[in-house]
């Protein structure tokens, strides 16, 4: 009990506030009709939505609405991981990922170029499917804890569309590989990314070793590893293998 009400004192201000930042910031958007500010605008609406569900879910958990907190992880190791990528422990995560430039991948491409159009839409769809999996959740989103198993939207296809995409997001965005004097920026700028990507990884890993504790979640995570996205494209590319 005191450590589902330590995760709802730490989250509540925190995503409260990001929420009226990002509404201030949504308000403010000039919008207008290119493949750059229609990410923006994406990413402005989604992040959003991402945090009006957040916050809706640390303050109305109850039996009630069936998104009662059921379980809090009690491991260091899974505070760590979960609580790196909030301030003010983010600011580490944010000086590790900075680039040695401050090229982006719009500043790459060019619109006369097909690549920029591909490029857009794929920046675009991960910012889609994070906004998604965050509906998915709905009131039963929650950092720490178990509230029932989720098994809707992108989550039938794979257990965390969410950090998959918000890193894919990342990488995409900030083309570490572009603008680069040297081998040596290139490597701090893979390194950088490369370090933030496998603090998500933990974190995933920490947040299965708790649910796995609970049935519904071990057969799910079962049958995403017999069936899954990835478990189909594995499949499909051995039977593509030739004889």
């Amino acid at each position: 009990l005191l450590l589902a009400w330590a995760v709802k004192l730490f989250f509540i201000p925190l995503m409260y506030t990001w929420l009226v930042m990002a509404v201030t910031s949504l308000l403010g958007l000039e919008w207008r009709w290119s493949p750059t500010a229609v990410v923006a605008g994406l990413f402005a609406f989604g992040l959003g939505a991402d945090l009006l569900i957040a916050t809706a879910g640390y303050v109305f958990a109850s039996r009630l609405l069936d998104n009662e907190v059921r379980s809090t992880d009690a491991t260091w190791l899974g505070w760590l991981c979960c609580v790196l990528c909030y301030p003010p422990l983010l600011a580490v995560l944010h000086a590790l990922r900075q680039q040695t430039d401050d090229v982006i991948w719009s500043d790459w491409l060019q619109p006369a170029e097909p690549l920029y159009w591909l490029w857009a839409a794929l920046v675009t769809l991960t910012w889609l499917v994070y906004w998604v999996s965050t509906m998915a959740f709905g009131l039963r989103f929650s950092n720490l804890s178990w509230r029932g198993l989720v098994d809707t939207g992108p989550y039938r296809y794979t257990r965390h569309p969410a950090y998959l995409s918000k890193n894919l997001y990342w990488w995409l965005h900030t083309v570490p590989f572009v603008g680069v004097a040297d081998a040596r920026d290139l490597m701090r700028n893979l390194a950088g990314l490369a370090f933030v990507s496998t603090v998500y990884y933990l974190r995933a890993k920490t947040e299965e070793r708790h649910l796995m504790a609970f049935p519904e979640y071990a057969a799910y995570a079962a049958r995403i590893a017999r069936d899954g996205w990835w478990a189909r494209c594995r499949r499909r590319l051995r039977a593509a293998r030739p004889a």
